[in-house]
């Protein structure tokens, strides 16, 4: 999933869908510029159901893995992890995107880290 610059990708996590699941981990990967002198970095803020719990800024071709515990409110049937961008880096098409959503994996461990670059 691409986010362009200044978007925010959401995710739901759904009880019934993810029963054990006491991790989600989401890969945030940075676009790689068409001329490289004029990438700038891309900041985001990551949160679960509206609590900001990420801040980081990434260069061009930058990855991190952020990790988000589930706890479902009682009664709750989801949780929202939204990621939203500030800044982008100039594509081949004229767009400025800001992040690729690599992949959402859902753990029955805790999470181990907040995050990883």
């Amino acid at each position: 999933m691409a986010i362009d610059s200044g978007g925010t990708a959401t995710i739901r996590v759904y009880r019934d869908g993810a029963p054990d699941a006491r991790c989600a981990y989401v890969d945030v990967l940075a676009p790689t510029a068409v001329d490289p002198s004029r990438a700038k970095r891309v900041n985001y803020v990551a949160s679960l159901d509206g609590r900001p719990l990420h801040r980081l800024t990434l260069p061009q071709q930058g990855r991190a893995r952020l990790f988000f515990p589930l706890r479902f409110p009682r009664g709750g049937p989801s949780l929202r992890i939204d990621i939203a961008t500030r800044g982008g880096i100039p594509s081949f098409d004229g767009r400025r995107l800001a992040a690729q959503v690599g992949a959402v994996e859902l753990e029955r461990a805790p999470c181990r880290a907040r995050i990883l670059s």
